[in-house]
């Protein structure tokens, strides 16, 4: 009866990791001389981009500002004006990352493109990609 058990529970764990796949890590890059996650969470990014010592990462704590940094850990779209942003499927659509809901770190910037900032989109069309009210 024991290896009935033993083997009962080996079956049980083998169908839980097929039926409940858990998530595959983000992929590694080199980013500043480290390896990080290409989509690691607001911890992640400012456990190096510690506020008080990256400049501008404080405005991603503190300030919300469409030619600045922008804020995170926010609900999108924001409940008050709406109308002022694209839908949740349209940005989406576009690349935009958004964790549990919520403006992130990797909402702007993508840490595999190269370029200076690692930003998701090119300049202005970053921003506009959600702030569309704002650019009418």
């Amino acid at each position: 009866m024991k290896l009935v058990g033993d083997v009962s529970a080996v079956i049980l764990t083998a169908f839980l990791c097929i039926a409940v796949p858990l998530p595959l890590a983000a992929e590694l890059v080199q980013h500043h001389y480290v390896l990080a996650e290409s989509e690691g969470t607001a911890s992640d990014c400012l456990s190096c981009h510690d506020p008080s010592l990256a400049g501008d990462a404080k405005y991603c704590t503190t300030k919300c500002g469409i030619i600045k940094s922008h804020s995170i850990e926010k609900e999108y779209p924001p409940a008050e004006n709406r109308e002022l942003y694209a839908s949740l499927a349209e940005v989406t659509a576009r690349g935009i990352k958004l964790i549990d809901g919520k403006v992130s770190c990797i909402s702007c910037h993508n840490l595999k493109n190269p370029g200076r900032f690692h930003l998701a989109a090119d300049g202005r069309e970053l921003c506009i990609i959600c702030h569309v009210g704002y650019y009418k």
